[in-house]
């Protein structure tokens, strides 16, 4: 048995308000949904961007080898 559920992707997005779980959490207090943006933080969009870069730099190499 789940006791809850903590979220921050709903089912057909950006329309929210169409979502069983969404119109569940208006009536129960054991579903917290955040904003999609959640974890936009500083080091989340640092290890995005080198993650990002990296592969570009990979394929570049790769394809100036062929």
């Amino acid at each position: 048995k789940l006791a809850g559920v903590a979220t921050d992707v709903l089912h057909g997005e950006p329309e929210v308000k169409k979502s069983e779980l969404w119109k569940y959490a208006q009536t129960h207090n054991n579903v917290l949904i955040t904003p999609h943006i959640g974890g936009n933080t500083k080091e989340s969009f640092l290890k995005t961007e080198m993650f990002v870069g990296k592969k570009l730099i990979n394929f570049q190499k790769h394809r100036l080898i062929k």
